[in-house]
């Protein structure tokens, strides 16, 4: 029979409707029932006479676990009970992130995202949201779905009223449109305890640091912003209360997020004592269609499923450099095999995909570090009620996020006043627009993977600074952890290329360092 497992520190605990509910205590929202954690999306875990339900919620906000070797549902498993994974460490490595329902130990199961699970004695009974996934609607017109967006988001944003009260709401305001709605809508929703923050490395200011401040002064906010240099993030980064909070925030599936780790620091200084909200704008963007690529296009006219595969692959596949693992390929197919069983378009399989492993186990565990630093998060582009909404938009005005952009410029952006960039948008729209139609001449998965390398590489750097950091931090841990150092390159041997553009490649490495140095210690006990 299995057992529920959790930290007290981590889950506030209440009675409803005959069960213990734990909600995270890290939400900055508190569901009243059952329906309104899931209408919302918030991960909860309950435990009654009928067993142990287990909802993942819409993002997997917090990560919970099947431990089958110790027969607990849990959120955070025994390492020394458990052997590392080879594979899943191959998954890391390429990902960021293990996909799937695998995690780095044996016998451990992750809930996937968007599942409720039943699990009594030692059977375990699943609603999978794959079951409701709505349909495209073919009637769509801008008026009709502009106004329902707008319900949904005005609706949604009354929460905030209730989470701000005497804490102070921070939004991390970069030179996009995610953020700059966030925004919006508190102003909109008469929020004004809010501080808008940005950070990065010099030279960033064109491209985020200046758009980000003159949104705030338009909305009549605060900005704050913190500079980010070599030297300190060095220090910080090779720190052991860093150390600490990489092997506190992984879960054995992800990448820490630490582009915001010297901002919090800042914070905490200038902040001293205080519980902050943090409300970033993930992962608007992705909902609304941004991240459909010209080969994802292809796919979905040939209806061929091997293509959809190597889409998915050219897009995810960022950490190293080609040829891809054979398992970590495998890992992909078998999954979008049984995703698109449950959807009329192939490239839905790909959205829900990419949903399922790089947005809830890296873009949304970003939340690891708010709760660190002992703050709270709430993520309102992650309600059920927006996530929901655009599986009803048609692909033809996802692609580019050709209805999102227009709907916020007109509804929100102009008549805020923080359309000043619009030109800007406009060209860099066109650009992009005219550069797929260019790369979908040539979409093939190996060109396109090449392509992107070489130019992120050459062209790209990154805003805050990571591309400067990584190879140097990596280093610093090599050296700190040598025998850990040795074990990864035995393990990875010629499964992996080299390293590719995105800097995580460095993370993910040094995470291992850690995570293999735990291990190391347990062998020597």
């Amino acid at each position: 029979m299995y057992t529920l497992s959790l930290q007290d520190d981590r889950w506030l605990k209440r009675l409803c409707g005959g069960a213990v509910v734990y909600s995270p205590v890290g939400s900055a929202i508190q569901p009243a029932t059952i329906d309104d954690f899931e209408k919302r999306g918030i991960t909860y875990v309950s435990k009654s006479d009928e067993g142990i339900v287990v909802y993942s919620g819409s993002a997997r906000q917090v990560p919970l676990y099947l431990d089958m070797k110790g027969k607990q549902v849990t959120d955070k498993p025994f390492f020394e009970a458990h052997e590392l994974l080879e594979n899943s460490i191959i998954d890391l490595l390429s990902f960021g992130y293990v996909t799937g329902r695998s995690t780095l130990l044996d016998s451990v199961m992750q809930f996937r995202v968007g599942e409720k699970n039943l699990i009594k004695d030692d059977s375990e009974t699943t609603l999978d949201i794959l079951e409701s996934i709505p349909r495209p609607d073919k009637t769509f017109t801008y008026d009709v779905f502009s106004q329902r967006l707008l319900t949904i988001l005005r609706e949604v944003f009354k929460e905030a009223g209730s989470i701000s009260g005497d804490r102070m709401i921070i939004v991390p305001l970069s030179g996009g449109y995610d953020s700059r709605l966030i925004a919006c809508l508190l102003r909109d929703a008469g929020i004004d305890n809010v501080i808008c923050v940005n950070y990065g490395v010099e030279g960033a200011g064109e491209v985020e640091s200046n758009p980000s401040r003159e949104v705030a002064a338009r909305l009549g906010y605060e900005w704050y912003y913190v500079e980010y240099n070599f030297e300190e993030m060095m220090n910080e980064m090779t720190s052991e209360e860093f150390e600490h909070y990489f092997l506190s925030s992984h879960g054995f599936i992800s990448t820490p997020h630490v582009q915001e780790y010297l901002l919090m620091k800042r914070l905490e200084k200038s902040f001293p004592g205080q519980e902050l909200v943090f409300v970033p704008g993930h992962s608007a963007d992705f909902s609304a269609g941004s991240h459909i690529t010209p080969m994802v296009l292809l796919s979905n006219r040939s209806r061929d499923f091997d293509s959809l595969v190597r889409a998915t692959i050219a897009k995810h596949f960022t950490l190293r450099m080609l040829p891809v693992p054979n398992e970590a390929k495998q890992h992909i197919h078998d999954e979008l095999e049984q995703i698109i069983a449950y959807v009329s378009e192939p490239y839905m399989a790909f959205e829900i995909w990419n949903w399922f492993e790089r947005q809830s186990k890296f873009i949304v565990n970003s939340i690891r570090l708010y709760e660190y630093f002992e703050h709270k998060w709430w993520l309102p582009f992650w309600d059920n009620r927006f996530v929901n909404f655009w599986f009803s938009v048609p692909l033809e005005q996802k692609k580019n996020k050709h209805f999102y952009d227009r709907f916020v410029e007109h509804e929100f952006f102009e008549p805020m006043g923080v359309s000043f960039d619009a030109r800007i948008k406009l060209k860099e729209k066109k650009k992009k627009s005219f550069m797929m139609k260019l790369a979908s001449l040539f979409a093939s998965a190996e060109y396109m993977m090449r392509v992107k390398d070489f130019y992120m590489k050459r062209r790209y750097h990154n805003p805050w600074g990571m591309d400067l950091v990584g190879e140097k931090l990596l280093q610093r841990f090599a050296l700190k952890y040598p025998q850990a150092y040795s074990k990864l390159k035995d393990l990875t041997g010629n499964r992996l290329g080299k390293r590719g553009y995105d800097p995580n490649c460095f993370l993910s490495e040094i995470l291992m360092l850690l995570v293999l140095s735990q291990d190391l210690r347990g062998d020597q006990r």
